[in-house]
């Protein structure tokens, strides 16, 4: 991952690790429109299921009894699907 950061043109990723905590409602629903329509790739960590639903995410990584499981997301009603 570091070797892709620091390449020549980095790539647009923006790694995010419970973003949505600690907002006031205003500050989230900007920082959902903003993500929702970032035009590079996310990767997010949280714990907020409806903060995550926002984004209009295509995969979900998760941890599970038999190790982690990529799983592609169904669409989502939003105009930036990612």
């Amino acid at each position: 991952m570091a070797c892709l950061l620091y390449a020549d043109e980095p790539p647009q990723l923006l790694l995010l690790d419970e973003p949505s905590n600690h907002l006031d409602l205003p500050a989230l629903h900007a920082l959902e429109h903003m993500l929702r329509h970032y035009q590079g790739s996310l990767m997010v960590v949280s714990h907020d299921s409806h903060f995550l639903d926002q984004l209009a995410l295509t995969h979900a990584l998760s941890a599970t009894d038999i190790g982690w499981q990529l799983a592609e997301l169904p669409p989502t009603q939003t105009d930036n699907p990612r």
